[in-house]
C-alpha cells in the first residue's frame, strides 16, 4: 500500500511539474510573441514614415522642376548676327543658328 501511495505521488508530482513547466514556457512564449510583434509593429511605423518622408521630398522636388516650354524662353534669346559676320559665316553655322531662332520662335 505505502508502494502504491509513491507511485500515486510520484505521479502527481510529475503531473504538476508538467503543468508548471508548460505554464512557465507558454507565459515565455507569449512574451516572445508579443516583444515580435510591437518589434514589427515598430519596423512598420518606422519605414512608413520613411515613406512618407521621401513622398513629400518628391512632391516639393517635383514642385521646383519646371519642365514646360516657358523655362526655355526664360534663358533663350534669339541669335542675331551683324552683316560682318553673316559674311564671314559658313553654310553650317546659318544653319544652325536658323534651326535655333525656329525653335525659340515655336516655344515662345
Amino acid at each position: 500500500m505505502a508502494n502504491l501511495l509513491a507511485r500515486l505521488a510520484a505521479i502527481a508530482g510529475a503531473i504538476i511539474a508538467i503543468f508548471f513547466i508548460g505554464n512557465l514556457f507558454g507565459k515565455k512564449s507569449q512574451k516572445i510573441k508579443q516583444l515580435e510583434e510591437d518589434f514589427t509593429d515598430a519596423i512598420e511605423a518606422k519605414n512608413a514614415k520613411k515613406i512618407a518622408v521621401m513622398m513629400i521630398l518628391l512632391l516639393f522636388a517635383s514642385g521646383c522642376a519646371n519642365t514646360s516650354a516657358n523655362s526655355f524662353c526664360l534663358w533663350a534669346k534669339p541669335i542675331t548676327v551683324s552683316q560682318e559676320e553673316y559674311d564671314q559665316m559658313s553654310d553650317e553655322t546659318f544653319r544652325q543658328i536658323d534651326n535655333f531662332n525656329q525653335e525659340f520662335e515655336a516655344r515662345c
